[in-house]
This record gives structure tokens, sequence and C-alpha cells, in this order.
């Protein structure tokens, strides 16, 4: 204890161990002494920056003695998150498991210090706030754009005064820009990773796309599950079969009238069919250095149907192995350029492919 006493914290935390964890009164036990939503975004920030100098380390909570306020927590000292600490923090780490997990001595974590995250996230009321909390910031606060735009705006507050901090502490700045960068490219990786941690640790299911504006556009900020934008919510990933709490708040000079609610059934587009025809290249060398890319020509390429192979007798397109039967070529290579309109492209929720392959194939 810093300052004042720890005896109102452990009244609250030895009275939550003792209640079933799983019951409205836990809950209303729960809201009763901390500031809830204020909890959960701590620990959403936590978790997704992967803060791995945390929670054995790091945590402080208060609250105002005098009017006996709800404890909040202090987010601090969270320079081993966003992938700057080699080996400890990455976009892959299992920040759920780590923090909130049932096993914590498997990270190293004594079991005290995971404990009371552990049991908030038993109820399952703060449960399902966090789980829309935790996927609200990562389409807004923390999604790439927002992220890069915040960053870049502190970027430019101290560039002028990073050559000077370089030459007095060394480094120099092409360093300090290679660790911003890091910080962009952690940001971009974990949008892929963190939404599979969290169907995984939770047991969730699809997601589904959520897209939430005003009309005329910038008329009203937007509030969902305690995450605010003032610009909406533009088609993000949300989990099914989870409530969503939205308000409205319109800005001066206008008057909020009604919401208009409309679902657009998710619909799969075949954009390869098995049968297309791609450009293929089966002469047992490389054909160039930057064959894949889009600017190369394929022009001189032969051109054929899947699906393509040979010895199976099931090929539509019989590629050559070579003139040596016992010795036949190692790879070959195939091209196709698939078309997206602008329409298809902004409502693309996930592209999948699948790939028949014997005996192996890089993509």
């Amino acid at each position: 204890v810093l300052d004042g006493s720890y005896t109102a914290f452990n009244t609250y935390f030895q009275t939550l161990k003792s209640l079933d964890r799983s019951t409205p009164t836990a809950f209303t036990h729960i809201d009763t002494h901390i500031d809830v939503q204020k909890y959960i975004n701590y620990l959403a920030t936590q978790i997704y920056i992967c803060n791995t100098d945390w929670p054995d380390n790091n945590q402080k909570y208060w609250r105002q003695v005098s009017t006996k306020s709800k404890f909040r927590w202090i987010l601090w000292d969270t320079d081993f998150g966003l992938g700057l600490f080699q080996g400890r923090s990455y976009p892959t780490f299992p920040s759920l498991s780590y923090a909130a997990g049932t096993d914590p001595a498997a990270f190293g974590l004594p079991a005290w210090s995971t404990e009371h995250i552990r049991y908030v996230l038993e109820n399952p009321e703060f449960r399902q706030r966090f789980i829309q909390t935790l996927i609200g910031v990562m389409n807004t606060s923390f999604g790439p754009a927002n992220f890069n735009e915040q960053l870049g705006l502190f970027q430019n507050r101290i560039k002028d005064e990073v050559p000077v901090h370089k030459t007095r502490w060394g480094g120099d700045v092409a360093d300090w820009n290679a660790q911003i960068e890091k910080l962009k490219l952690f940001v971009r990786e974990r949008q892929r990773y963190m939404p599979q941690h969290m169907a995984e640790f939770f047991g969730l299911g699809e997601t589904l796309s959520l897209c939430i504006k005003a009309n005329p556009a910038g008329a009203a900020s937007f509030t969902l599950n305690g995450v605010k934008s003032t610009t909406g919510f533009d088609n993000g990933v949300y989990f099914k079969g989870l409530g969503y709490r939205v308000q409205a708040e319109p800005l001066t000079g206008y008057v909020f009238d009604h919401w208009k609610i409309t679902s657009q059934p998710n619909v799969a587009i075949n954009l390869i069919k098995i049968a297309d025809e791609w450009k293929y290249f089966d002469q047992g060398s490389l054909p160039a250095a930057n064959w894949y890319t889009a600017a190369y020509s394929d022009a001189a390429w032969l051109l054929g149907k899947g699906q393509f192979g040979y010895g199976d007798q099931d090929e539509e397109t019989v590629i050559s192995y070579g003139p040596d039967a016992s010795s036949k070529f190692v790879t070959s290579y195939f091209r196709k350029t698939v078309l997206i309109d602008a329409l298809e492209l902004s409502n693309l929720d996930v592209m999948k492919a699948a790939i028949n392959f014997d005996d192996g194939v890089v993509v």
C-alpha cells in the first residue's frame, strides 16, 4: 500500500472469492466496488498490447476514500507492450491465456497476480462486457488506421527533438524510425491473431460485419458497448451471439430522429473455381525473381484449366515433368489474375482459400 489502507479492497476481494461468481449477485458485488467499464478498458488495453511486464508487476489501483468511490486501475509502465520487448511481446502471443488462463504458472506468473482477473471473468455479465469492449477497441482505437494516425501525431510532436536526444544518449534517428515501424507492424499483425485468440479462449463462434453511421454523415457520435467513436463504426468484425448496446449522441445543430436497421446476409462468392484457367510455367527453372508480382509479364507462359498435374489421370491440364522420368522437375509455377469490383471489396468480410496439392505447395 503506497497510501491509505488495503482494508476496503481486501474485504471486497475476499467476499468475491467466497461468492458463486456465475451469479447476478456476484456481478452486483463487483459493480458496487469497482468501476466495471474502466477496469474492462484497462484489461483490454493490457491484453491487446501484450504487456508482459504485468500483471505480476505494475499493478496499481486506487479509490477516493472520502467519497467511498469505486476502485480504478492505473495504466502505467507499458514499455514491454506493442512488440517493443523482444521475446516477450509479439503479435501472436496468447495474452488472454497469459493474463486470464487457468494455468498462470505455465507463463511463469504467480497465481495471485491473475486471480482477480480470472474471478471477474467467471461472471457471465462481466465476461460478455469484456468481450464486447475488446473486440470494439480492436475495430476503433486500436485499429491500424486510428493507431497510425495517433502515433503520427506523437511522432511529429517530438521529431525535432529526437536528433538531440540521440546525440546525447546514443543511437540515431534511423533506429527511432525503425521502432516506430515496429509499433505499426505489431498492430497490423495483432488484428489478424487477436480475434482467433478470443474465439479459442471464450469459445466464440462466427463473426459478422457491423456498420453504424449517421445520416447525414458526421451528424452524431456513437458509443458501442462502451467504446466511443466520433465518426461511427465502419464494417468492423464482431462476434455473433453477443448483445451490442448502441447509443447515438447528436452533434450541435442536429436532433436524433430514429434508427434504421438493415441486414445483409453473408454471401459466398467463388473468386476462383476449380476449372478456371491459369497461366503456368513448367520448364523446371525459376522464370524470374519477380514472377509473382503484378508487374511481371506472363505472356509467354502456357494457359490451361484446372486441375493441373500429371500421373493421376484426373488432370484437366497435364503439365511437363521434364525429359527424365527418373529426375522430374521439382517446381512448376502458376499465376492467375482475380478481379473484384469495388462494391464486393467494400463488403468483403473474410477471404478463404483451399488448394489440392501433392506433395507440397507455396502460395
